[in-house]
């Protein structure tokens, strides 16, 4: 080969750092598809809720997640006696756990979001509900228990204190009852951003993309190569 002439076999070289530009660009359009066909289903999801304010949903969710919390801690008092009936070692903590969390979904499906389009929807959200107090009257009765046999020297005489841990608990149930929908809204939307940004953000391949097209000049100049001829040589997939 004489000098200052280049024959198109001689682009081999770059055949790798191409392969690797176009893969990442492959691999953006992939996820570009991926973040409507998410966008497509929240969009869905919201539609759903049509004549539901997105901003009270929003704060019901934030006052859900906050009232879920403190049933933690109740559930951590309340259940205490639950690892020394089953003989395990298990933390009640874990106990409290999975009730808080079982009074969540319950709390979902009493707001009646599943159901709104179903046959019996009154009906079906009456017995959610129903089940919805129940536990709660359960847990109120529990605390009492708790409080008279296992905290009775911490509390004795303190009636007014029992009274408040109690209304405290109903307070609870009564933001589920009424609040319960955000709860699913929050959940829903943040998964929706969930995905996007950690699973199927297109802007990390994007600059892989970009990148790689950087590695390829420089290549072409250390080579002295013709741009234009190896672009022209390669399809080259910019993005």
């Amino acid at each position: 080969m004489n000098e200052g002439t280049v024959h198109t076999h001689d682009f081999g070289i770059l055949k790798p750092i191409v392969d690797k530009i176009n893969k990442a660009a492959e691999e953006y359009n992939e996820k570009v598809d991926k973040v409507k066909e998410i966008n497509h289903k929240k969009s869905v999801f919201l539609g759903t809720l049509e004549g539901d304010n997105f901003a009270k949903l929003s704060f019901f969710g934030t006052l859900c997640f906050a009232a879920l919390l403190f049933d933690y801690f109740v559930n951590s008092r309340t259940l205490i006696w639950i690892p020394h009936a089953l003989g395990t070692s298990v933390s009640v903590y874990v106990f409290a756990f999975i009730f808080s969390i079982f009074d969540g979904i319950i709390a979902v499906l009493a707001s009646g979001l599943f159901a709104k389009n179903m046959i019996g929807f009154v009906n079906q959200r009456r017995i959610w509900l129903s089940l919805l107090w129940s536990l709660g009257a359960i847990k109120a009765i529990l605390f009492v228990v708790f409080i008279k046999f296992e905290l009775k020297d911490s509390f004795a005489g303190s009636n007014l204190m029992i009274f408040i841990q109690l209304c405290f608990i109903a307070l609870i149930y009564a933001i589920l009852h009424f609040a319960g929908k955000g709860i699913y809204y929050s959940l829903k939307t943040l998964s929706y951003g969930f995905l996007i940004y950690i699973w199927h953000d297109p802007n990390e391949k994007k600059k892989k993309n970009r990148k790689g097209v950087i590695d390829l000049d420089n290549k072409i100049s250390l080579y002295k190569f013709n741009k234009d001829e190896v672009y022209n040589h390669f399809q080259i997939n910019i993005v």
